[in-house]
């Protein structure tokens, strides 16, 4: 049986790469850059983050698992509650998910994202 680890020591400054901008800005800019740590089949693993703005999220057979990191803002819920976005905030959302985010300083999130294609 194989075993697979994977270990960063310093997440917050760990370089990550140009990635798509969020496909729904609502205000501003805002620009993408992630890092992924781990694929597998259906599942993905990886540090994201976004500099300021406002955009539209919605998760279309996916589930995510959230962990910030660094940054400030929040996101509101199409369920009318909110998430305040800031380092140590937890946030877990299933297929069929919308939000709102509001990025006030940039957003650094540690993620594990699962495809559920029946779903979608």
């Amino acid at each position: 049986m194989m075993t697979t680890f994977y270990t960063l020591t310093d997440v917050v400054g760990e370089d990550l790469a140009p990635s798509a901008a969020p496909p729904i800005i609502l205000e501003g800019d805002p620009q993408a850059t992630k890092r992924v740590l781990h694929r597998d089949g259906d599942t993905e693993i990886g540090i994201w983050e976004c500099t300021p703005g406002v955009f539209r999220s919605e998760k279309k057979g996916i589930s995510e698992f959230m962990h910030f990191v660094s940054g400030a803002g929040r996101i509101e819920h199409s369920d009318g509650t909110t998430t305040i976005i800031e380092p140590g905030a937890v946030l877990h959302v299933h297929s069929g998910y919308i939000g709102t985010w509001y990025v006030e300083q940039p957003v650094r999130k540690v993620y594990t994202a699962i495809e559920k294609p029946d779903e979608a």
